[in-house]
C-alpha cells in the first residue's frame, strides 16, 4: 500500500506545533535543530534552535516538519 508523508514548514514555531501534535496523538517525536547539524557553523548563531528536521510517528503515520530557514547572501 502506498503512503503519503506530508512535510509541513513552520515560520519559527515548529517545535511548539509538533510537540502539541505529539502530546495530542500520543506519538513519537524526533527533532534535529540547526545547532545539532554537522553544518551548524554555516548558519548564523541565532538560528541554532531552529528546527532543521522533525518527524512525528504514530503507527504507520509519519509527518515531517521543519522551520522555514532562509539564508541571505551578503
Amino acid at each position: 500500500m502506498s503512503q503519503i508523508n506530508p512535510h509541513i514548514t513552520f515560520n519559527g514555531n515548529c517545535r511548539d506545533a509538533m510537540t502539541f501534535y505529539k502530546d495530542s496523538l500520543n506519538a513519537t517525536l524526533d527533532i534535529i535543530t540547526v545547532g545539532q547539524s554537522p553544518m551548524a557553523a554555516q548558519f548564523p548563531a541565532h538560528m541554532a534552535d531552529c528546527i532543521l528536521h522533525s518527524s512525528l510517528k504514530k503507527g504507520e503515520m509519519v509527518v515531517l516538519a521543519s522551520d522555514r530557514i532562509v539564508l541571505m547572501k551578503r
